[in-house]
């Protein structure tokens, strides 16, 4: 078997197509054309076509999963959930690729966590008890949640600003609740602020500010 043609591939200009006995065979990037040293008419064994193969294949899903995670970060299992399902894709391939862009830190849970902590409070609609249950949902480790949990949210500016936050709730809320006595009020503004994760030392502490 003989590489007869590598031309262009048309929509992409970091891939080539191969031809193999003047047929059509593979689209490999440019950097595994350089990597594996194929050139027109190489002649090239079963062993080696089986090779190439799997190269393109494994390419291909590669250049999947980077144009999915540039859109915008997700978790390793987010990734392997989204392309799991897609008849196209082999789950060993893929679980393969994602591992090694994990090992390459292009995958990163912790960063990932970071990004979407960072995001979830800036919105100011949740606290850190239903982030952290969010991304547990995501498969995001624990101890990358605590990690990037404390960066987010360790420093007084962002003690003030949650501590406003809550307390604009608290204004909002306070105009919906039905209640039949002070202490009736005050139990379902606790539910409901502690049911969007707002911690109940947090809510405490905007309470005892509003009532001052």
């Amino acid at each position: 078997m003989t590489i007869t043609s590598i031309e262009q591939a048309k929509k992409n200009i970091d891939r080539v197509n191969i031809f193999l006995d003047g047929e059509f065979w593979v689209g490999l990037d440019k950097n595994e054309l350089i990597e594996l040293k194929l050139h027109k008419d190489l002649t090239i064994s079963e062993e080696e076509k089986k090779a190439i193969e799997d190269k393109s294949t494994k390419g291909k899903v590669k250049n999947r999963v980077l144009n999915y995670i540039f859109i915008r970060p997700h978790s390793k299992r987010e990734i392997i959930d989204h392309f799991k399902v897609k008849p196209d894709i082999q789950k060993e391939v893929l679980v393969d690729i994602v591992e090694k862009l994990e090992g390459q830190n292009i995958i990163s849970d912790l960063e990932f966590a970071k990004w979407y902590i960072e995001g979830r409070l800036a919105s100011g609609k949740h606290g850190a008890n239903k982030i952290r249950a969010e991304l547990m949902k995501k498969g995001v480790n624990n101890k990358f949640i605590e990690i990037a949990m404390h960066e987010k949210t360790s420093s007084e500016e962002f003690e003030d600003k949650l501590d406003g936050q809550i307390r604009t709730y608290i204004e909002k809320l306070s105009k919906s609740i039905k209640s039949k006595d002070e202490r009736d009020f005050k139990n379902k503004l606790i539910q409901r602020l502690m049911s969007r994760g707002f911690k109940f030392d947090d809510i405490k502490k905007a309470l005892k500010v509003e009532e001052e």
